[in-house]
């Protein structure tokens, strides 16, 4: 376990905190009196769930038993028992997605790419037993078959940072999330087949984005090899991040037991990869109006 890298982790969290700590009393003339200190400030409470994907470990339980209350117990003096960390989680649910907010903010660059990645919350023989998830978590169809559970689905930008994500149901449209994402983008977004629709074509074109996707088998494709080479045959880092969100992160696993731990899990997963120094990238050796442009496009 790298001490250093888990106190970087909390200077980052604690100085958010305090000023959103800040903003919010200018917002809220609260007189409430404070008769009791917290037993694990939220800087504290994010930094455990946030290192926790970065850790190694697979099982939350065993990481806050073996290393919270065990190895690093002199870094957190006040670190309550299992089940009370489990109560206190959910008052920082909203400071979580503030701070992820705050990092993906103004990310977008001129190359951008968007992808969806299934997040199953149980195995496919029980479905018609699960409860946890019922009415939220919808059945839908990926590249490897059927599953129950949701979509996340991700912008990013050229060296691997992301730009927007959404959460949807299993069985939403993928052309249709591309409305829900309100990050501000120019350049060029490129997607998969899911996302082809001359809607948002024309709605990221009055942006002044150029919206670019595979066509089908028997639509006629007028763009020419500079797009597809540049874009398209590029797609594999938004891929990259997906594998490395489930399997170095741990993004899917289908052990929840409520739904506010499961958007817990996400926001954490999310924030854990992008406070990540080293992240998947494009190499720019993309030919710009040079000889090797005319090469491109000789056919």
């Amino acid at each position: 376990m790298n001490i250093l890298n888990i106190i970087k982790l909390f200077v980052k969290v604690d100085d958010f905190v305090k000023i959103h700590e800040k903003k919010s009393k200018l917002l809220i003339n609260s007189k409430k009196c404070v008769t009791r200190t917290p037993e694990l400030s939220d800087s504290e409470i994010i930094t455990i769930l946030v290192y926790f994907h970065e850790s190694g470990s697979k099982n939350f339980k065993e990481y806050y038993k073996n290393n919270i209350k065990y190895c690093l117990r002199s870094y957190f003096p006040k670190a309550v028992s299992y089940t009370r960390f489990l109560e206190l989680q959910t008052r920082v649910l909203g400071l979580m997605h503030s701070f992820l907010m705050s990092l993906i903010k103004n990310n977008a660059r001129e190359y951008n790419y968007i992808d969806s990645t299934k997040i199953r919350v149980c195995h496919n023989k029980r479905i018609p037993n699960h409860k946890v998830f019922q009415g939220f978590a919808q059945r839908g169809k990926s590249t490897m078959g059927w599953f129950f559970g949701f979509k996340l689905h991700l912008i990013i930008n050229d060296i691997g940072d992301i730009v927007d994500v959404v959460l949807t149901p299993g069985n939403k449209n993928d052309a249709k999330v591309v409305e829900l994402m309100k990050s501000p983008l120019y350049g060029f977004l490129f997607g998969d087949k899911g996302y082809l629709s001359k809607k948002n074509e024309e709605i990221f074109a009055k942006k002044g984005v150029k919206y670019v996707t595979y066509k089908r088998k028997k639509m006629k494709d007028k763009r020419n090899d500079f797009y597809k080479y540049i874009g398209l045959k590029k797609r594999s880092v938004i891929e990259t991040v997906n594998s490395i969100l489930k399997e170095q992160l741990s993004l899917e696993h289908t052990r929840h037991r409520s739904i506010v731990g499961f958007f817990r899990h996400i926001l954490s997963t999310l924030i854990a990869y992008q406070l990540r120094e080293k992240k998947p990238k494009i190499k720019r050796d993309f030919p710009f109006l040079e000889k090797k442009e005319v090469l491109l496009l000789g056919n």
